[in-house]
């Protein structure tokens, strides 16, 4: 992966909080906005309730994508913005990890602490099968998976 590349991604990961997390429901593709943080290796941790439509459609079908997008801006047009399509399975974060991802979540969202005492709410990982990249228009390629973790494991 291009140094350029994992700078931008990891900018554009830390800037938003919240990206689009799309689930296969009754009718077909459902859409909805989730908080998100990453873990140390590059999975993607989501913090759902049990009684969310996402987390029903993802109990039947564990399948997931999850999108994150720069805020649109004054003046540029949204096909020149960086965006990130992220493709996975979501899994039940590990008791082993537990801890870990709760930090790691916590640290992005603080005020989400008291949800992890809801019975109903529980930590997934996204574990990513596919990492898309759009830079902007006409710079659009799949990354590796293994470039993609190391370059959240060592920063580079």
């Amino acid at each position: 992966m291009r140094e350029s590349d994992a700078e931008q991604i990891r900018l554009l990961c830390g800037h938003h909080r919240c990206g689009f997390l799309s689930t296969t429901g009754e009718f077909g593709p459902e859409s909805s906005m989730v908080p998100f943080a990453m873990d140390g290796g590059g999975a993607p941790l989501l913090h759902l309730s049990g009684i969310a439509r996402h987390s029903r459609n993802l109990a039947a079908d564990a399948r997931a994508g999850l999108m994150i997008c720069t805020a649109e801006q004054a003046g540029v047009s949204v096909l020149a913005l960086p965006r990130l399509s992220l493709q996975g399975v979501v899994e039940p974060v590990s008791d082993s990890a537990l801890a870990a991802g709760r930090a790691a979540y916590l640290q992005r969202m603080p005020d989400a602490a008291p949800l992890f005492d809801f019975p109903d709410f529980r930590l997934y990982a996204l574990q990513l099968q596919r990492v898309y990249w759009i830079a902007g228009f006409g710079s659009a390629r799949e990354l590796s998976l293994q470039g993609w973790h190391r370059m959240w494991s060592t920063g580079s």
